[in-house]
């Protein structure tokens, strides 16, 4: 660590023509597939039965007015999310439809998060369901890993990379910890981290390095258990099980999307710009002629959990790049870190993010809503007041979409060009 903290010195030193001197993408987006992702939320009244008939009986809801919001962001480094009026949602009351126009609310939330709003008035009923369909482009991942790691730190970071460093529930806050007591269990990993530098100021280092470096040191202290949901009585995915980064760091052990947590943690307690993305992978990444899926690679299919760290990058969208770390994959691979001078599969260049849909850059939404039993992504404000005792339930459905003929060539004709400008032709 000692010699590779000196030589990010010599980097750091260079001047900052040079270290944002590169004309293409840190982060380059490649092998595009066009997915439609469904996502659904239900709150319904807890059902119970009569002794004496064993009839189901509910408690009806009772609102004066109620606000719904599910986050709806424009994209992340492997996704690009169609605009309105394809991205789209409609909120349903006893399954009669109460709101198909969502407001969009963005700008005051952090990490580049925009969040989908539905409203109702006056209603008695047992079940509410929001209706939300995601229509994006995702992609596979290239790292440009040499000329990432001639960045240095900038002066300040660009407002959406400082808004990364905003408490986030289950990084680095609780709910209903208040900031001294977040603040408290931060230490134990600030703590970690000097372990892991030897006392030596992180950013030594210049940010892609301490990145890889911080990673590398949670893969191999971290273990990996269990899918990190919770679930109803029906069966039905109530939500995530999260204990939280500073848990996850005293056990050395949590699930995957604790260690997600614990990553995200290190890595803003270092000085790096990140965000957590929870995506749904569809199980299948590619369709033949026959429109038939092919299995992937890894069998995985669900909801799933990764970091995006930021690079400044002039050549990037917003002058930032948001580099991928996908430490669940990595740690299913192997629970030793790769030598740092080699390229790490999973760090930054990522082959299976095409068949993944980012949905949100928090488990539960950056504001003032709540949801029942375990964050979902989700939340809602509701006058006078949340009911009590309700099933909450998330599913996701993800199908492909075609692309016509004409888009087709004008894939075909950029990819030609892409690879003429790598010397391939």
């Amino acid at each position: 660590m000692a010699s590779l903290l000196m030589r990010g010195a010599a980097v750091l030193a260079m001047t900052a023509a040079a270290a944002f001197g590169q004309s293409k993408r840190l982060i380059e987006q490649t092998d595009s597939h066009d997915w439609l992702l469904q996502a659904t939320v239900s709150v319904r009244a807890y059902t119970t039965f009569d002794v004496k008939t064993n009839m189901p009986q509910r408690s009806a809801f009772d609102f004066t007015s109620a606000a719904v919001v599910f986050p709806m962001i424009e994209g992340s480094a492997s996704s690009v999310n169609k605009p309105p009026p394809e991205l789209t949602g409609k909120l349903l009351l006893n399954d009669r439809v109460s709101d198909t126009n969502p407001t969009f609310l963005s700008g005051d939330y952090p990490c580049g998060t925009r969040l989908g709003k539905w409203v109702m008035h006056e209603w008695k009923g047992e079940e509410v369901e929001l209706q939300v369909t995601i229509p994006a482009t995702c992609y596979q991942t290239r790292y440009d890993e040499e000329a990432a790691n001639q960045v240095g730190w900038p002066e300040t970071w660009q407002s959406v990379a400082q808004s990364t460093f905003k408490p986030q529930f289950f990084v680095d806050a609780m709910p209903g910890k208040d900031g001294a007591q977040a603040a408290s269990d931060m230490e134990q990993i600030k703590k970690m981290i000097s372990q892991w530098t030897g006392g030596k100021d992180p950013k030594s280092l210049p940010p892609a390095k301490l990145a890889k470096f911080l990673a590398g040191k949670v893969l191999e202290m971290v273990q990996i258990s269990g899918d990190g949901l919770n679930y109803a009585h029906t069966g039905e995915v109530e939500g995530f099980n999260l204990q939280g980064a500073a848990e996850t760091a005293k056990r050395g052990r949590g699930s995957e999307f604790d260690a997600v947590c614990l990553l995200a943690a290190v890595y803003r307690q270092a000085g790096i710009p990140c965000r957590t993305v929870i995506g749904w992978d569809v199980g299948e990444d590619k369709r033949d002629k026959n429109k038939k899926f092919l299995a992937r690679n890894n069998g995985t299919k669900g909801l799933r959990g990764w970091v995006e760290f930021a690079l400044p990058d002039v050549a990037s969208p917003g002058g930032l790049a948001w580099v991928p770390v996908d430490i669940v994959r990595m740690r299913k691979d192997s629970s030793r870190a790769q030598p740092l001078d080699r390229p790490w599969k999973y760090f930054g260049t990522h082959d299976e993010l095409d068949g993944v849909v980012p949905i949100a850059f928090q488990f539960h939404p950056p504001t003032t809503v709540v949801a029942h039993g375990s964050p979902a992504l989700w939340g809602w404000l509701v006058t006078p007041k949340p009911p009590e005792r309700v099933i909450q339930a998330v599913r996701f459905e993800a199908i492909t979409q075609s692309k016509n003929t004409e888009q087709q060539q004008k894939d075909r004709e950029e990819k030609q060009k892409k690879e003429k400008k790598r010397g391939r032709y």
